[in-house]
């Protein structure tokens, strides 16, 4: 296999952190190649999310920090907390640590509009 044996000199020669040389070389062919896959696999491809182009806009209601989301990411949160209408999806503010991110704009998929 040409391409397992590129792979080790590629790992070989500039380790992963947490791995050795000695590490690569053990590794079976079939090992090599998932380690490429799982290194280099898309985010979206791990939680089955269709890449949008959407976004939504959330604000910090203690610091007015502002941040984009991806409109899909948004929705999983929503569901996430059993989409309760009396809120909005929302995380904490890594900017101010200890904020609320909220929506300034956002419509789920069953039609509630939040507006900050």
């Amino acid at each position: 296999m040409d391409n397992a044996n590129e792979l080790r000199k590629k790992y070989m020669d500039n380790p992963p952190l947490g791995y050795t040389k000695r590490d690569f070389e053990s590794m079976s062919d079939e090992e090599l190649l998932d380690m490429e896959y799982f290194l280099n696999e898309d985010i979206n491809d791990i939680f089955g999310l269709t890449p949008s182009n959407e976004i939504v806009k959330f604000k910090c209601k203690k610091c007015n920090f502002e941040e984009d989301v991806p409109k899909n990411i948004v929705d999983m949160l929503d569901e996430s907390d059993g989409g309760n209408p009396n809120f909005p999806p929302r995380f904490t503010c890594e900017h101010c640590n200890g904020g609320v991110m909220q929506p300034i704009n956002y419509t789920n998929s069953r039609g509630i509009t939040y507006k900050f």
